[in-house]
């Protein structure tokens, strides 16, 4: 369940050979995740190299905003 003050946080440069079953392990240790997003060209299904990504708490996108903004690079 996501509470009411949940934040969607953007995530940006991925590489393109990630998909959200990769992604996923990265997040999760920062709590439960509510969704997660990898956006895709409507047309292509190609990889747009971004996501989206709610928490069920908003104190866990915090803590991820905080342990992997401009401080974690992604591999690829």
């Amino acid at each position: 369940m996501k509470e009411a003050d949940a934040i969607k946080l953007f995530i940006g440069q991925i590489p393109r050979n990630l998909e959200e079953k990769d992604l996923k392990p990265i997040f999760e240790q920062f709590g439960k995740i509510y969704e997660l997003t990898v956006i895709k060209d409507k047309y292509t299904g190609m990889h747009k190299g971004c996501a989206f990504l709610t928490y069920c708490a908003r104190e866990s996108a915090l803590k991820a905003q905080n342990a992997l903004h401009e401080q974690k690079t992604l591999p690829g």
